[in-house]
């Protein structure tokens, strides 16, 4: 065997900067059939294979152990390494890299690379800094870190580094997918679409934007366009469960349900612990009432890969609540989610207590508190983890009917279950009109809430068809978004502004308790008469209709004989609506007159 030379190290630099892959192949297995140790040789093959899209696992190892002080061995190695999703074995890999050089921009990026595979977000945007700071011009560095950023919830510091991507790579596909990322994060929606579709210009099979396309086309009300997309997506790459999750998005919305299931089905089939998949199966079988199908895959809505979507699990020690016997034991309810889901949930407290538990409290946020303090089955209530003392078992609200196996026909449905507090009912007593029934109206939600746009009322001159019906006497319940326009309300609307006043929903259920009827949208005021057994009249939208509701009932098997549903006709029109209420609430007159 005759040693390797630098006449045959510069054939085969030749080649590749000829980028005569299959040559360069070809040549390197010549020279290490000679010379079985020639590292170069090792380091060469590698790169070929890796470059004609074969694998180059064995290649680049057999390069490392020959070539121990090459970093750009220890590169080549960390790439395949990755590839075959050995991610700790790269990590170790671009680790010895920099411990030969801690100036390799290179090396820093591509261990980033790895680390957003890791789910290790912080520590990737560090190391894209790090590349950045050693080589500002590095493209890559900057194209990851706005997708870190991105990803961990830092919107405006991503669009600052997509655009520098952009800056630095126009031609990069991922760069205006991962910038419009940001924008979309950011509400700024026409600029998200526009970057997606720069995307796509760059790159007409980038799958990835075809994937967010859809998505932001059903995050905007256009489940026709999302279909479209995820169709195109699926065409490209008939096995990514991210283009048949966003297309049952759209076939739902579309009113495709069986479409929507199937779709979902085959996600989970592709990717089987894709927790998004999971969750809006969950409320897709919840709104179809079944529930007990349901609940299982609801659990996924706290699983880290949902992101800052993810519901948090309160910080206690105890273990979490999987249905073991509850006698003689102390369970901490958790608050989730909105208001109106702990009013909601908060019914399944008198169940534990019948299957033995001893004591039952309730963690939720200050403004519920005294509220659930009178709730049926609830023993106590904290509002901070730290106070609550020793226990055996803490568990989600919504994940209680899980536990219990609940169907549509079991649900805990007897009203009232909240009882308003006496001393506060006296205190407001005079502050509430006389001289006819009196009507409380909610016409708008938190701007927090993802359906917000759809669901809550453009103005509260939306309601002026009910100001027709004489005698009636109006009280505002709406706190916070649209509780200006209740203390401004222009003459012939008759409408009594009580609620800057209030604090928390143990007034606002005190309030309620005293009128005889409520008009709401979809919010926790609803949840809050409902429970306190009050009549209620509820707005929902045509988009984005909350499983709760199910589909196409006028009544609630959770509110049984109190609450009323008007489903919107068209998306964004809610005249037919209001006017269908205002002649109601005209024959409601007539009764309580």
């Amino acid at each position: 065997m005759s040693a390797p030379t630098q006449e045959d190290v510069n054939q085969l630099l030749a080649l590749f900067a000829a980028r005569n892959y299959p040559e360069l192949e070809k040549l390197a297995l010549a020279m290490l059939a000679r010379a079985p140790e020639f590292g170069f040789g090792w380091k060469a093959l590698g790169v070929a294979q890796k470059l004609q899209g074969r694998d180059s696992l064995y290649a680049a190892r057999q390069a490392v152990q020959f070539l121990p002080g090459d970093v750009e061995a220890l590169l080549n190695l960390g790439v395949a390494q990755r590839e075959h999703g050995l991610l700790e074995e790269a990590v170790t890999s671009y680790g010895q890299a920099l411990a030969l050089n801690r100036n390799a921009p290179e090396a820093y990026s591509n261990l980033a690379n790895v680390l957003i595979d890791l789910g290790r977000f912080d520590e990737a945007a560090a190391h894209c800094r790090q590349a950045i700071s050693i080589a500002p011009g590095h493209a890559m560095a900057w194209v990851n870190l706005g997708y870190v950023l991105q990803r961990l919830g830092r919107a405006q510091e991503a669009i600052e580094a997509g655009r520098q991507a952009i800056a630095l790579v126009p031609g990069n596909a991922s760069a205006h997918n991962n910038l419009a990322n940001a924008l979309c994060d950011a509400g700024a929606m026409q600029e998200a679409e526009s970057a997606y579709r720069r995307a796509l210009q760059v790159d007409p099979q980038y799958v990835f934007a075809w994937v967010s396309l859809a998505a932001l086309m059903s995050k905007t009300g256009r489940p026709a366009e999302a279909f479209a997309c995820s169709r195109k997506a699926i065409e490209l790459a008939p096995d990514l469960a991210e283009a048949h999750n966003n297309l049952a998005d759209a076939a739902k919305e579309m009113q495709q349900p069986d479409v929507a299931l199937s779709s979902y089905a085959r996600a989970l089939a592709l990717k089987p612990g894709h927790a998004q998949a999971h969750y809006n199966l969950s409320l897709l079988l919840l709104q179809l009432g079944r529930y007990e199908e349901a609940w299982p895959h609801h659990e996924w809505r706290t699983d880290p890969q949902r992101g800052k979507s993810a519901v948090k699990l309160a910080p206690l020690d105890s273990p979490i609540w999987q249905g073991e016997s509850l006698e003689r034991k102390h369970i901490v309810l958790c608050h989730e989610q909105g208001y109106g889901d702990t009013i909601q949930f908060v019914r399944f407290a008198p169940l534990l207590k019948r299957r033995g538990a001893a004591r039952i409290s309730l963690l939720c946020p200050a403004e519920l508190a005294p509220l659930m303090a009178r709730a049926i089955g609830i023993d106590q209530v904290f509002v901070s983890h730290q106070d609550i003392p020793a226990h055996d078992y803490h568990v989600l609200t919504m994940s209680v009917p899980h536990r219990l196996a609940s169907s549509l026909d079991t649900l805990p449905a007897r009203l009232p279950y909240l009882q308003p507090e006496t001393e506060r009912v006296r205190q407001w007593r005079d502050a509430l009109p006389e001289g006819g029934p009196r009507v409380g109206l909610a016409w708008k939600g938190s701007t927090h809430h993802q359906n917000d746009a759809h669901r809550s009322l453009p103005h509260l001159e939306t309601l002026a068809p009910l100001w027709r019906t004489a005698g009636v006497r109006f009280v505002s319940l709406q706190k916070g978004q649209g509780e200006d326009e209740a203390k401004t309300a222009p003459a012939g609307q008759p409408l009594t502004a009580l609620v800057h006043r209030v604090t928390d929903f143990a007034t606002m259920g005190a309030i309620i308790g005293q009128l005889d009827l409520v008009i709401a949208v979809d919010t926790a005021v609803a949840h809050l008469a409902g429970a306190l057994g009050k009549p209620c009249w509820v707005m929902l939208p045509a988009r984005g209709t909350d499983w709760r509701w199910l589909r196409e009932r006028s009544d609630s098997p959770w509110y049984p004989a109190t609450m009323r549903l008007y489903r919107q006709a068209q998306a964004g029109d809610w005249r037919p609506l209001v006017e269908q209420i205002a002649a109601d609430l005209e024959s409601f007159a007539q009764t309580q007159r």
